[in-house]
């Protein structure tokens, strides 16, 4: 089994290499136990090897060269060394190491069940996700999204003649979102990739609730054929994305 340092210009050699007939494995010189396996299909897989609490040799997998980057299998290896090193075992315990859900993932998976049994206004962040973010985001891993990114989004909305309040909006769940993730342990505790991000100016915004009175004016409006200032004016709030909130009392 030889020993290489492996490096990105390595493994950018190993379709030029000819493993043998049940895999080549080349370990690292610098993480003991982390490998490399270059089978004769010419696909290639990071390992950890180890020995268990029986002194078995183990190999732990820890992903496919081209679907895991260099970097994050070294982060990994290491994490699985400690493991070990405390006594754990990585084979046993491989639902720690799984992969980081993409933004999309989290937000079917974890973000939105949250969302719906604690926030009245849980539909609007499904709005926010479905028309907006995921678009963008959604395909991303957690771990991959940079502040670069969140920024062109929301630039990106502001360009395309979005209110302000809606793309500032769409920072404020993306920013939350991120502490929930890290908070269940879905992500390693890092700087959120939102935070610092400048919101955009709102001179305009302003929210208040309707009262009573307004409110059944409103609806005894609803309730017969618009006139053109009347559809004029509702198509304006919709345009404006101003929202109205009914309050009645029993």
């Amino acid at each position: 089994m030889p020993s290489q340092a492996l490096t990105p210009a390595f493994l950018e050699t190993l379709p030029s290499l000819k493993p043998e007939a049940r895999g080549t494995y080349y370990f690292d010189t610098e993480i003991t136990g982390f490998a490399v396996e270059h089978r004769a299909n010419g696909r290639a897989t990071y390992y950890y090897r180890y020995r268990d609490a029986g002194k078995r040799v183990r190999l732990a997998r820890i992903g496919a060269v081209d679907k895991i980057s260099l970097i994050e299998a070294r982060v990994l290896a290491s994490r699985m060394k400690k493991m070990v090193a405390e006594g754990g075992d990585p084979k046993l315990e491989a639902d720690r190491f799984k992969d980081i859900p993409t933004f999309a993932e989290f937000a079917a998976e974890h973000y939105m069940p949250h969302a719906k049994t604690r926030k009245r206004s849980w539909t609007s962040d499904d709005s926010l996700l479905r028309n907006h973010i995921l678009p963008v985001l959604g395909t991303h891993r957690l771990s991959r999204i940079r502040r670069s990114d969140i920024v062109v989004l929301h630039n990106g909305m502001k360009q395309s003649g979005y209110a302000a309040a809606t793309a500032n909006r769409v920072l404020v769940l993306i920013s939350f979102m991120f502490n929930c993730a890290m908070r269940w342990e879905l992500m390693p505790m890092v700087p959120n990739p939102a935070n610092g991000i400048e919101h955009f100016p709102d001179n305009g915004a302003r929210e208040r609730y309707l009262s009573q009175e307004e409110a059944q004016r409103l609806m005894a409006v609803e309730r017969q054929p618009l006139c053109p200032r009347a559809t004029t004016i509702l198509a304006g709030f919709q345009a404006a994305e101003v929202g109205v909130l009914f309050v009645f009392s029993g």
